[in-house]
């Protein structure tokens, strides 16, 4: 989808000059949440900026549908910024004159879409974020979370194919920052790629890769394999490394998968009979699976599920087969003390008489 070549920023002014991102090349696939991290100054910002055709190269291309920004003109960078891209930023950039509305459908003023147009579709983006009953207030009655919020209507309102999110949580507190993130994650879920640029680690968490800049250049680049976008192949991935970490990625789905079922069927109630047999099914059916597959390290992992389980089964039949030893133990000992009382009781008798 976005694809970096070579890609260089530096400013000078007089005799000094300051690279800010050197040499990058990089590719960010449909679908993906991209969260870029770094201490300050490192460029993710920066990196952000060139591709949302905020900031001019220095050097290298960045494609956009195999066409280089750089090449746009004044028009179609234009459209470029107000169609496909959606901006967010730290500080919201709200018109405090105007109403929420008025603000949201600001993009669809420049695109020329007419007035009743725009407010069905600020209502709408302003719903999805909770904010419709508001459509009428201005934003210095709004608290710094809804303010965000706005923003990330605004955003949305053209249907984009790309978000990008520089620091939005970063004025939040934790409560307020989180519920954007869980909006920002539920537009991820409807196809839309976004790239977030944080400072805060724990919203990492809600992004399929995470990239760490340093001094301008890539530190690491990884995959969640917890939350990331799962595809049936890597064929569309550009780089060798990508394919590589996706494919990881994707196996590591698979097997958390098996895993939570396995842990999900240890939660019933094993001194039920028919949960032990329900054990059995899985592991056949598990075992079934194995054999169709003719991946050698998809039947190691699926045959380590199938010990896994059947360890469980073990050890569970063990704590049934102790209970039932204990159970019979204090069988014998409630028979040993009836019989005593019934001694007694003889004892007693005999005694009076």
């Amino acid at each position: 989808m976005i694809k970096l070549k070579n890609v260089t920023k530096t400013y000078t002014k007089g005799n000094t000059s300051l690279t800010a991102v050197n040499n990058v090349t990089l590719t960010i696939d449909e679908g993906q949440f991209v969260a870029i991290v770094g201490k300050s100054g490192c460029g993710k910002s920066t990196m952000l900026n060139l591709i949302g055709g905020l900031d001019d190269l220095t050097a290298g291309s960045i494609l956009y549908k195999d066409q280089d920004i750089a090449t746009y003109t004044g028009a179609s960078r234009s459209q470029y910024r107000n169609e496909d891209i959606g901006f967010i930023f730290q500080s919201y950039h709200l018109e405090p004159h105007f109403n929420i509305g008025m603000n949201v459908a600001l993009p669809l003023i420049v695109a020329g879409i007419g007035k009743k147009e725009r407010e069905k579709k600020a209502f709408e983006a302003l719903d999805k974020m909770g904010l419709s009953d508001r459509i009428k207030v201005k934003p210095t009655e709004l608290s710094g979370g809804e303010m965000q919020r706005v923003a990330i209507a605004r955003a949305i309102i053209n249907n984009p194919v790309l978000i990008l999110a520089d620091e939005p949580t970063g004025n939040l507190d934790t409560a307020s920052g989180n519920m954007v993130m869980d909006y920002l994650k539920t537009i991820n879920d409807t196809g839309v790629t976004i790239i977030l640029v944080t400072h805060n680690m724990e919203h990492t968490k809600y992004c399929s890769r995470v990239i760490t800049m340093s001094d301008g250049v890539i530190e690491s680049d990884s995959y969640n394999p917890d939350i990331c976008v799962k595809v049936d192949s890597v064929e569309g991935l550009e780089d060798e490394n990508s394919k590589i970490q996706q494919q990881n990625c994707v196996n590591q789905i698979d097997k958390n998968l098996n895993n939570n079922i396995a842990f999900d069927d240890k939660n019933i109630n094993i001194c039920d009979d028919k949960n032990v047999n329900k054990y059995d099914e899985i592991i056949n059916t598990a075992s079934a699976d194995s054999e169709a597959k003719t991946d050698k390290k998809t039947i190691a992992e699926d045959g380590g599920i199938i010990n896994h389980v059947s360890a469980i089964v073990d050890d569970e039949n063990k704590t049934l087969c102790n209970l039932k030893t204990t159970v019979k133990k204090a069988n014998k000992k409630s028979k040993k003390v009836c019989n005593n009382e019934a001694l007694v009781d003889e004892r007693v008798t005999g005694e009076s008489s």
